[in-house]
């Protein structure tokens, strides 16, 4: 998927810039720097029509405050907890400006960690500073992404192009201040911003106006080599402007400084394309590109809290939209499915009963032939006569000792055996030798009882053989009376 495009909008009653870009892997690439140059009438007109002639309503925006608007402390804190961090800014909220803190946009970015605690960049801006600013761009039909301070983004760009080079301080000609850092072994050492009512696009030859900006360089210089006791350190300072050139004004501030001075290239060190044709743009603005990519050094959003908290409620209940849209489209996948594979198994099982129909029929006289076969194949394998079952009866019993007084066949259910025998276990034993032999599985004693016969007590017995034959007509009546 193509990437969005970003703009870093930055805006005054003097001039309105917005750097676009695209966010890639290797880091920046510049799309276009566009800058529109007041007075105007209405800023929020005119932020409007800048905003609809460039289409910049189509992108991601974020946006820069200006750094003379805000009050900002470098601060050395006893812990590097986030938690505690915050904590101690926002409490020592009141040391630094006559707010209660419910009136401010507090914020912070951690420049140096060590074991002992950690330096921060503390943000401290009134409501109304960033209330009015988010307005004009609401106004334009636009909702930043962040709100990000202007010296904070400056001090990302150069650490991002210089690295870990010697120390040095850069000035940034805005349109309505003076905004200065100095930079320590890679690290933001100090910062400030003074509004100014130059002209820096058409003063910044003139005489006076160099002689202004000296001095205000100077007041920050001092400011920085007062509070860090390292006094006549600084040797090399660079100059970028948000529109003027800048060489005149380094050429002349050299020797009024007595400093090593020249122009800001930052841009063409950071951007992985700049825009062919275009002077240098604004390193504030890049410095924001780098903060929205997550590449900033000095990382400080003053966006408010209810705002952010509005847009986590409005993701929150985007997200719980989306869970409910995608439930409610798996349960009508679910129903879509099952009247499917209802209508699937409807239509299989008509089929299934057609196709019975047609055979149904066939079936019933093919059942009908089979069942007279088998009768026919049983009765054609049980060919023995009554006369070879007694036969193989006799050849069953015992030599001595037991006698054959009955032998009762009838067809299609069974032989009845009766007989004298000496005792009840050669019964027993007669019965299981008939069991044995094969061919009657289903002989069984059925009565046996003590007789006297010539004054010797013998055994009158009873073994009964039934056929078992599925197709014999039913009995109506016992085998044997």
């Amino acid at each position: 998927m193509k990437r969005r495009r970003v703009s870093i909008l930055q805006f005054d009653e003097r001039a309105i810039a917005a750097l676009r870009v695209r966010f890639t892997e290797p880091g920046i690439e510049v799309l276009g720097y566009e800058r529109a140059r007041g007075p105007w009438p209405s800023l929020e007109d005119a932020l409007k029509t800048f905003v609809t002639a460039h289409g910049i309503g189509d992108d991601v925006v974020f946006t820069v405050l200006p750094r003379h608007e805000v009050t900002a402390r470098i601060l050395e804190l006893p812990s590097n907890s986030p938690a505690d961090i915050e904590s101690i800014v926002q409490l020592n909220a009141e040391e630094f400006v006559p707010y209660p803190l419910d009136e401010l946009v507090v914020s912070h970015g951690v420049l140096d960690e060590g074991p002992s605690g950690a330096r921060v960049l503390a943000v401290f801006a009134h409501h109304d500073v960033v209330d009015a600013h988010l307005r004009l761009l609401a106004g334009a039909g636009l909702e930043p992404q962040a709100v990000y301070l202007s010296t904070a983004c400056l001090a990302s760009a150069a650490i991002a192009a210089r690295g870990d080079e010697d120390e040095c301080a850069v000035v940034n000609l805005a349109s309505s201040a003076v905004e200065a850092v100095v930079l320590s072994a890679g690290r933001l050492a100090y910062e400030r911003g003074a509004p100014t009512p130059l002209d820096w696009e058409s003063e910044a030859e003139a005489a006076e106006a160099i002689e202004k900006l000296a001095a205000e360089t100077r007041v920050s210089l001092d400011a920085y080599e007062r509070d860090a006791a390292r006094p006549g350190k600084i040797r090399r300072l660079l100059v970028c402007s948000d529109g003027a050139d800048v060489g005149t004004a380094c050429t002349a501030l050299g020797p009024a400084l007595g400093l090593d001075v020249s122009p800001a290239r930052f841009t063409e060190r950071i951007a992985s394309r700049a825009v062919a044709g275009e002077k240098p743009f604004s390193a504030v603005l890049l410095g924001a590109a780098l903060t929205a990519q997550g590449r900033g050094a000095v990382a400080v959003d003053l966006t408010p809290g209810a705002l952010l908290r509005a847009r986590r409620r409005a993701r929150t209940a985007w997200t719980l939209a989306l869970c409910v849209s995608l439930v409610a489209l798996f349960v009508v996948g679910l129903a879509g499915l099952y009247v499917q594979a209802a209508r699937q198994r409807a239509d299989y099982a008509r089929e299934l009963e057609a196709r019975i129909s047609s055979i149904e029929a066939d079936a019933e006289r093919v059942a009908a032939q089979e069942a007279r076969l088998e009768v026919l194949r049983r009765r054609l394998s049980r060919h023995d006569s009554p006369l070879e079952l007694l036969a193989r009866v006799c050849e069953t019993a015992p030599a001595s000792g037991l006698n054959l007084t009955l032998f009762c066949y009838k067809r299609g259910h069974g032989i009845t055996i009766e007989g004298r025998a000496v005792n009840r276990t050669m019964v027993t034993e007669f019965a299981e030798a008939l069991r044995q032999s094969g061919g009657f599985p289903q002989a069984r004693d059925v009565h046996s009882k003590l007789i006297s016969e010539r004054q010797r007590e013998v055994v009158e017995y009873t073994i009964a053989i039934d056929f078992a034959d599925e197709t014999a007509r039913p009995r109506r009546g016992r085998a044997y009376e």
